[in-house]
């Protein structure tokens, strides 16, 4: 959705939100992922195909 340049996200259960938020918290999350990954603390597709 963040690709599509909305001004404003509204989610079901909260108030309105900024996109750069999201694309700020989808970034740490990404992190955080990549992280765990790296320690072989969790699974991938990828692994998980082989």
């Amino acid at each position: 959705m963040p690709a599509l340049g909305p001004t404003k996200l509204h989610v079901g259960h909260a108030t309105p939100i900024v996109p750069e938020r999201v694309g700020h918290w989808a970034a740490a999350e990404q992190r955080r992922l990549d992280r765990l990954v790296a320690r072989g603390r969790l699974c991938t597709k990828e692994k998980a195909a082989a």
